[in-house]
């Protein structure tokens, strides 16, 4: 993550930045994804491809995000041909904003409503838009002494408190 100060500012504003998610060292194979209304940023994608091409556009991004120009290209694609909803990395879509239209990223994280990666063993998880104290509360008590625990087909989370035996 970006950095601690994201925080205080969420509780101050109420809405939760997700591209404050996002972590720059990652290869495009540990790219957070995201499912959102991809109208928005196809709107302003289409305008753009009327002054540059895909394939300058695809370059710049590749450079920035320093993966292969075809893996943008291939996003890129996905989106001009999107219909209502889209998957993307969650990374691209912001480097897209800040190409085109930075006022975008304010619209386009209040529409995405599905976070996950794309390996086997993760699930999606609905985004949380919301951070309230209560909820930091417990995130930071699960971060800090909890864990996960399977019971049957459900996973349950537990909060320790520092001691083992409770």
């Amino acid at each position: 993550m970006k950095n601690n100060k994201f925080f205080k500012k969420t509780l101050e504003e109420g809405r939760f930045n997700l591209f404050d998610l996002i972590s720059i060292e990652n290869s495009p194979n540990s790219w957070l994804w995201c499912s959102s209304n991809s109208q928005i940023l196809k709107e302003s994608y289409l305008k753009a491809l009327e002054k540059e091409s895909q394939e300058k556009i695809s370059l710049k991004l590749s450079k920035e995000l320093n993966c292969g120009k075809s893996t943008i290209g291939k996003h890129l694609i996905r989106l001009k041909n999107s219909t209502k909803e889209s998957s993307l990395p969650l990374i691209l879509i912001e480097k897209i904003c800040n190409h085109l239209e930075p006022k975008i990223k304010n619209k386009i994280n209040k529409s995405i409503n599905i976070l996950y990666f794309t390996n086997n063993l993760s699930k999606p998880v609905k985004a949380v838009h919301f951070l309230t104290e209560e909820l930091s509360e417990i995130i930071g008590a699960f971060v800090a002494d909890g864990y996960f625990h399977k019971y049957d087909h459900d996973y349950y989370i537990k909060i320790t408190e520092g001691n083992e035996d409770s």
